[in-house]
């Protein structure tokens, strides 16, 4: 069994889709954000599942999945707190984590209330619809 360390309440709650790989969640998990993963909560669920689930549970979206998400969210009043899309070429593990870490650390508390896309040399960010 995996001792999960104590959240950091400073730092962003995230939920992880379920094409996140388990080991970037138990890396989060590691440097104590208060993260959840779809694969254990609700595995194989719709992206409109996925979406509601964000929403109760006031946590940031996190994906790699650029297709269904965009399209639900475009132009619709929602209330997650946040989406994150990472847009990033297959890559080794450690590399990912390593991606993502430095992310969340570097601009965690600027993604609440907005759309952010991460490729490998840009940063975008909007307001979500209101």
């Amino acid at each position: 069994m995996r001792a999960i360390p104590h959240p950091d309440r400073s730092k962003p709650r995230l939920l992880l889709d379920e094409c996140v790989p388990k080991d970037i969640f138990h890396a989060l998990q590691d440097q104590k954000f208060d993260t959840q993963w779809v694969g254990e909560e609700c595995p194989e669920a719709s992206d409109r599942a996925v979406i509601d689930l964000a929403a109760r549970e006031r946590r940031i979206l996190v994906t790699l999945d650029k297709g269904d998400f965009g399209a639900i969210l475009k132009g619709k009043t929602i209330e997650i707190a946040g989406l994150v899309l990472f847009r990033i070429p297959a890559k080794p593990l450690e590399d990912m984590n390593s991606i993502f870490l430095n992310f969340f650390e570097e601009y965690g508390n600027s993604l609440a209330g907005r759309i952010t896309v991460y490729k490998e040399n840009s940063i975008r960010q909007r307001p979500l619809p209101l």
